[in-house]
């Protein structure tokens, strides 16, 4: 899965707060783990 995929499933863009990217990452992390490249890009951006 690619960034851009990520990003379209979590609705996340350049205005969207850090706690809400928190959340939805945590969320995506359960459906989707950790392990895709997607994941330890997005908890970089926490």
């Amino acid at each position: 899965m690619d960034k851009k995929t990520a990003y379209s499933i979590l609705k996340i863009n350049a205005y969207t707060s850090p706690e809400i990217i928190s959340k939805r990452h945590d969320a995506f992390v359960i459906l989707y783990g950790s392990t895709s490249n997607v994941g330890v890009e997005l908890s970089k951006m926490k």
